[in-house]
């Protein structure tokens, strides 16, 4: 999970509830559907609990090529074939219903075990990470706050709304100097 933060944007919860049904294709682009509604013609999507932060927060998020280079589809094929529903099945849902509390807590203690001391260096900092480096590709705001779920303040924003293929167009120049470090791709 920790590869698809800084390349995605998305907050760990987001990330932790995907199933491999929130994986599509369209127009050819493999993107992430982050949801919080069930599939009505899935029986088994109803049994599954997701959440998003605001209404906002619910969109399509391209697969960056980064991620496709290291074997995020490969790993998505491999979850398929093993007949799991979730894309990160060994992520158990707390008294709460959250996913993603345990790995959070790991997340932590290894950023620190590595001495990334700095208060506030948590996952959620991808997230920051993502955004600056969108303003650093000239993304336009409202392109970057599409893929990341922020809500516009911008009463003409609200009209229309940001196809999936421009929001591939500018996923591909997101790039992030360096990453990811000492990843191995899966064989």
């Amino acid at each position: 999970m920790a590869v698809l933060g800084p390349l995605t944007g998305c907050r760990l919860e987001e990330l932790g509830q995907l199933t491999l049904r929130d994986i599509k294709t369209a127009y050819g682009i493999t993107y992430l559907d982050v949801t919080d509604l069930p599939d009505p013609n899935d029986p088994d999507d109803q049994e599954i609990l997701k959440h998003v932060k605001t209404r906002s927060s619910r969109r399509y998020i391209p697969v960056h090529p980064l991620l496709v280079e290291i074997g995020f589809l490969k790993y998505f094929e491999d979850q398929r074939r093993t007949g799991n529903s979730m894309l990160f099945p060994d992520l158990k849902a707390d008294s709460n219903g959250k996913r993603t509390s345990a790995y959070s807590k790991r997340f932590g203690r290894l950023i620190r075990r590595l001495g990334i001391n700095y208060k506030g260096k948590v996952y959620h900092s991808f997230r920051h990470l993502f955004k600056e480096e969108c303003r650093n590709a000239r993304i336009p705001e409202e392109i970057h706050d599409t893929l990341t779920g922020h809500a516009s303040r911008s009463v003409g924003r609200k009209y229309g709304g940001n196809g999936l293929v421009r929001l591939n167009e500018c996923m591909t120049s997101v790039q992030i100097d360096g990453f990811p470090v000492g990843f191995q791709a899966p064989k």
